[in-house]
């Protein structure tokens, strides 16, 4: 049939020849009603995670870093500087014990 293109056997599919040609369109149907809903929700699900989920995981890696810099600034060695915070815990406590009662 390549030399000869009357023994072409599309030739006998007539009007069909075109529909067979493109497959009847099955890849375009496929692409609408499986192909192009999953991609939507595949870049829904990567907005919710890249958005949302990560968003929150940053957001407590700053926080303990704000909580150990914070931390940082009361851990000087000094002993006297400790032991005035303890006694002014201990106040605070009884103040606090005493307006209770």
């Amino acid at each position: 049939w390549r030399r000869d293109p009357a023994a072409d056997p599309a030739r006998v599919l007539g009007p069909l020849r075109r529909p067979c040609e493109r497959a009847f369109s099955v890849d375009e149907l496929y692409e609408f009603l499986f192909v192009a809903p999953y991609r939507a929700l595949v870049r829904l699900v990567r907005f919710t995670d890249d958005e949302v989920v990560d968003a929150y995981v940053r957001g407590s890696g700053v926080l303990a870093r704000l909580a150990g810099a914070g931390l940082r600034l009361t851990q000087t060695g000094n002993v006297q500087t400790y032991l005035t915070g303890l006694l002014a815990g201990v106040v605070l406590i009884a103040i606090s014990v005493v307006m209770a009662q």
